[in-house]
């Protein structure tokens, strides 16, 4: 960010400060800093909206919408998604729009609003299917199987652990095949298979 930064007003420097701030602000996230994960991705997203990029800001918005989740805010979690997926579509960044989309779904799951959340799943689903990104398919449906059941819908929630699992261990993707395999435990139990 400092090396960034320093090149002042040589040409994209905006944009190539904006992107250091994203990596630093998704680093941050991964370590659970989210406070400082907050104030570094709220720079970048500034740094893109300055430079007109609008990719960058959708990227932003989604790595934004994701901390503010984790740090418990949905509501304003689900306006950022929302603000950017038309980004996302306009800068033609598919991976991140199918992301996003599954992560959309993913919080309005969790603020219990379930129809919503199956159709973006659905979308999300649809999205990264059509640009043959597995991890992102396996994700989608770790999504789906790990909140349904708390609809009681103990049957689509296995259906969709399981899915995500096969397609997780098919393509060695370690953190949704632990994400899956912690689904399917909880599924397990909660319709009293403890020895499953």
């Amino acid at each position: 960010v400092a090396i960034a930064e320093w090149a002042g007003d040589a040409p994209d420097a905006r944009r190539v400060s904006a992107e250091a701030h994203l990596r630093v602000g998704l680093m941050e996230l991964n370590l659970a800093r989210m406070t400082a994960s907050r104030g570094e991705l709220s720079a970048a997203l500034a740094l893109f909206r300055d430079a007109g990029d609008v990719g960058g800001e959708g990227r932003a918005l989604d790595a934004l919408a994701m901390t503010i989740a984790l740090s418990g805010d949905l509501d304003a979690s689900i306006e950022h998604m929302r603000e950017a997926l038309p980004r996302l579509v306009e800068s033609g960044d598919r991976q991140t729009e199918s992301s996003c989309l599954a992560t959309l779904g993913f919080v309005l799951l969790l603020r219990g609003r379930r129809a919503e959340g199956e159709l973006w799943m659905g979308k999300a689903l649809a999205a990264a299917r059509a640009i043959g990104v597995r991890s992102q398919e396996s994700y989608a449906h770790w999504c789906i199987g790990e909140l349904v059941d708390t609809f009681g819908d103990s049957g689509l929630a296995l259906q969709e652990a399981s899915a995500g699992l096969a397609i997780a261990q098919a393509i060695g993707h370690r953190e949704w095949t632990a994400a899956s395999l912690a689904a399917l435990g909880r599924i397990h139990r909660n319709c009293g298979d403890v020895d499953g």
